[in-house]
């Protein structure tokens, strides 16, 4: 009877082995297939006039590009290889095996964009918007071929990790939903506005699975607050977003912000991010706004209301 019980058990994780495989297969079939739909005819950027014209030259560009690079850069072979429980035995400060490969692959293609816009145009320079444009659709549309097939175990092995943290979290920023805005620190002038904005683009982590889009949250909640001020305070619309709010008082409404939304994973989610996320991000204008949601979540993690 034990032995029947044994081989049932053994039979039904080769069983569970086999569907995750084969679910595997289906995702990563499913991306080369969607590929192909999204490849579009060859267009030249001469023939497009307008800036949404070339916007939308460069996404077909980049589709074309890597499409093109599939076997060159053996993607199947790193998806069919890689082990993401290996990214988990590496060092906290040294970078990720997954994150290595988008970023070998985003610098081979961005070096065949380079080369194709010369052949068509040598004259051609990109501005630095332009170029920060083609890194995030190359770092896009990498992150949705690379990602699925692991991105469940990962994120339950970050969660599993960060467990404790963000019940602590959790726990100070139901203390912290009592706290008047002169508690944060900010100034008199912003304390009756209304912030939903920014608390409830933080709300939509939930809807997140690819760094990028958690990056985006963070992006979309910092110029929510500048947009706040826009709207509700007079006079504030000729100046330039830096201009509107003190660095002091911008972290203290993110602060605020992120207490008041709903989200539970705030550990989980900033150890993805500063694992998985893209470097070149880290010193542009995002990279601040990232800082400033882990500056304001190690806020809410070392709150002490006896201190």
């Amino acid at each position: 009877m034990k032995k029947k019980k044994k081989n049932e058990k053994e039979n039904e994780k080769e069983k569970e082995k086999e569907k995750e495989n084969k679910n595997n297969q289906n995702v990563k079939s499913n991306q080369i297939t969607e590929m192909e739909i999204l490849l579009p005819c060859s267009i030249k950027l001469s023939n497009l006039e307008g800036i949404e014209s070339t916007e939308i030259y460069y996404e077909i560009l980049v589709i074309q590009t890597i499409y093109s690079l599939l076997k060159n850069l053996q993607i199947h072979i790193f998806l069919k290889n890689y082990n993401w429980k290996q990214d988990f035995k590496i060092k906290k400060n040294e970078t990720k095996i997954l994150r290595k490969q988008l970023d070998y692959m985003k610098t081979f293609t961005i070096k065949q964009i380079n080369e194709k816009l010369k052949a068509e145009n040598e004259a051609i320079s990109l501005s630095p918007e332009e170029k920060r444009r083609i890194n995030f659709l190359i770092e896009m549309n990498f992150e949705k071929i690379c990602f699925p097939p692991f991105l469940q175990n990962i994120m339950k092995s970050i969660i599993s990790k960060t467990q404790k943290e963000d019940l602590k979290v959790n726990q100070n920023k139901e203390k912290l939903k009592t706290k008047t805005m002169e508690f944060y620190g900010i100034a008199n002038n912003l304390r009756d506005l209304d912030w939903s904005l920014p608390i409830k683009s933080l709300q939509r982590f939930t809807n997140c699975a690819y760094p990028f889009e958690f990056l985006n949250v963070i992006i979309n909640s910092a110029l929510g607050i500048y947009q706040t001020i826009e709207r509700q305070l007079p006079n504030q619309q000729e100046c330039i977003p830096q201009q509107l709010i003190s660095g002091d008082d911008f972290l203290s409404i993110f602060i605020f912000s992120l207490v008041q939304s709903n989200f539970q994973k705030l550990k989980a989610v900033e150890n993805f991010i500063l694992s998985y996320c893209d470097p070149v991000e880290f010193s542009s204008e995002s990279g601040y706004y990232l800082t400033t949601f882990c500056s304001a979540v190690q806020f809410i993690e070392k709150f002490n209301e006896e201190k």
